[in-house]
């Protein structure tokens, strides 16, 4: 596990049962995430765009709030630190943008309590640690099996989760949207083998801030499931 102390200012290191964690503080995101075998699905590094420093979770939009990497005088606040969960408040310097993660042994959950305007919230990593977008494949929520090769692009909907599953480690990430809008989300393959996924809740367009959420409150999890198969991990607790 990579501690990014020599990319960013005291970076905070989440570690919970079921995964790891990296977070960005001036960034307000999430620069690593590991399964219990070692494997980031993120994989940020500093330069390289689709093969480096686009990557990361939520990035919620352009030069705004929430995208690791870069520092807009965000900051982020741990509320209380202990053995079990390690609450973080984060807030853009106006206070426009503010949001929270809680840790769980299998889960974070993010809550987005304001916001400065339209946003999205995008996968953009590595699933198993390396993307092989010709081997992986994503399961959303309406039963759709998306070949991580292929692009897609759904008609205003209610999204409820889209898990992107390995098959080298027999286990999935599910992005879940616990408060969905009847709004568009997309993805696509960046950079072939080697590159990134990019999944975006409320995102129109692979170009250009096509963003559409703006729901506040609005809850995000995400989580690995410990499954690949269609029925058991549509089946598995969100």
């Amino acid at each position: 596990m990579r501690t990014f102390t020599s990319i960013f200012r005291d970076p905070i290191t989440i570690t919970a049962p079921g995964y790891s964690a990296v977070y960005h503080r001036e960034g307000c995101g999430f620069v690593g995430l590991w399964d219990r075998d070692g494997n980031d699905w993120i994989t940020y590094r500093p330069t390289g765009g689709e093969y480096g420093h686009y990557r990361g979770i939520p990035n919620m939009g352009y030069n705004s709030f929430g995208h690791p990497g870069y520092a807009f005088g965000a900051r982020t606040t741990v509320l209380s630190a202990g053995p079990a969960a390690i609450p973080l408040l984060s807030e853009s310097a106006d206070g426009a943008w503010r949001t929270t993660w809680d840790f769980f042994p299998d889960r974070m959950v993010q809550v987005i309590e304001t916001v400065g305007g339209l946003y999205w919230w995008l996968y953009e990593g590595t699933p198993g640690g390396h993307f092989r977008p010709d081997s992986q494949y994503a399961l959303l929520s309406d039963g759709t099996i998306l070949p991580c090769a292929q692009r897609y692009a759904a008609p205003a909907k209610t999204a409820r989760h889209v898990c992107f599953v390995d098959p080298s480690t027999r286990r999935c990430l599910r992005l879940s949207a616990l408060t969905p809008e009847p709004t568009v989300d997309i993805y696509w393959p960046m950079g072939g083998e080697g590159g990134m996924t990019v999944w975006g809740f409320g995102r129109h367009d692979h170009q250009g801030p096509h963003a559409h959420l703006q729901q506040t409150p609005a809850i995000f999890s995400v989580a690995f499931v410990e499954e690949i198969d269609a029925v058991n991990v549509g089946a598995a607790k969100e």
